[in-house]
């Protein structure tokens, strides 16, 4: 037996152990929601960072908009 052989039977026996509902489950909620909830909470303050950023260039650029017209138009 090659190594290659034995290789792709671990493989294909990894990949219908890893299919079965009870092990699909596992994985799903034992590993990756706690990750996925982990990695949200610490990243939390800086989306909320971001938005408030996001927000305060959107009214500045709405507010440069309004003196051009001004200028403009006066």
């Amino acid at each position: 037996m090659t190594f290659d052989v034995l290789i792709n039977n671990t493989i294909k026996d990894l990949n219908t152990e890893l299919k079965k509902d009870k092990n699909m489950n596992f994985i799903k909620y034992e590993l990756l929601n706690p990750l996925i909830e982990h990695i949200i909470k610490e990243l939390y303050p800086y989306f909320l960072k971001i938005i408030i950023v996001i927000v305060i260039l959107f009214i500045l650029i709405i507010f440069i908009i309004v003196l051009n017209l001004r200028i403009i138009y006066h």
